[in-house]
């Protein structure tokens, strides 16, 4: 996201999606990482807002469009809630993947 933000709005929202993704997922609420990454060098078409945001969610494969539906909404909701972007300025990608391909945490020993 651009660094616009102001440092307590960024450690709200990073600690709110944390809370968002075990709940929504119905998992371990120990379970799951936030990491917000700011980067000054950044291009869209201008049309778009210049503060877009691109979220990037990695977990196991096989949850259901609708609860992945539910999940976006969560998370789109809460970045606009804190950082005034649009919905439309705001990407969400789902990267899925197998068990057997994520080592380490307390999920895998």
């Amino acid at each position: 996201m651009a660094k616009t933000l102001p440092e307590e709005s960024k450690r709200r929202l990073v600690e709110e999606v944390r809370e968002i993704i075990p709940a929504v997922l119905d998992l371990d609420p120990r379970l799951g990482q936030v990491m917000l990454y700011e980067s000054d060098f950044r291009a869209n078409h201008a049309s778009r807002d210049p503060n877009f945001v691109f979220v990037e969610v990695t977990m196991y494969a096989g949850r259901t469009k609708e609860l992945k539906q539910k999940l976006a909404g969560k998370i789109l909701a809460r970045i606009t809630q804190h950082t005034g972007v649009d919905q439309a300025d705001i990407n969400l990608v789902y990267h899925e993947i197998p068990p057997d391909n994520y080592y380490g945490g307390i999920s895998h020993g």
